[in-house]
């Protein structure tokens, strides 16, 4: 990851801010932000709003809701395990906020995601086998040129 280009202090501040948040998304607390980086809770608040156009609340829950969808898409984790993971004290809750969050439950997420998979399976089968049917009629060198053309 490529580090942004910071014009002042504040810059500096805020990015701080925006990666202690993304580190501790589990269990942070704007007044855990605020005492860390020495600010009050408003102007931490404040902060983070003209950062991220988000509320504090907003960024923790998008952090949250974008984690939980790592796990849904690449773990076997019970939804619950991960409601639990990423820092929601209930199931409930956190089914709640991923589908106000990306309109969909976990469980319909994880569904799309593996049909994702599949797909890119099976169309990446097709490519390897469409090479190799190619790759077997290229003997001369005019056939060649036309595997070249058509493996592009």
């Amino acid at each position: 990851m490529q580090m942004p280009l910071f014009n002042s202090k504040i810059d500096v501040q805020r990015y701080a801010i925006i990666q202690y948040i993304q580190d501790n998304y589990r269990d942070v607390t704007l007044s855990t932000v605020a005492k860390r980086f020495h600010y009050s809770n408003e102007y931490t608040s404040r902060l983070i709003k003209d950062l991220m156009g988000m509320t504090y609340t907003e960024v923790v829950r998008t952090v949250r809701i974008e984690r939980s969808q790592d796990f849904l898409a690449n773990t076997t984790m019970t939804v619950a395990n991960i409601a639990e993971a990423i820092g929601y004290d209930t199931t409930e809750h956190y089914i709640r906020q991923f589908k106000k969050h990306t309109g969909m439950t976990p469980s319909a997420y994880r569904k799309q995601e593996a049909k994702k998979s599949v797909v890119l399976i099976f169309h990446s089968f097709q490519l390897w086998q469409h090479r190799q049917q190619h790759d077997n009629a290229c003997s001369t060198q005019a056939d060649n040129i036309f595997c070249i053309l058509h493996a592009s």
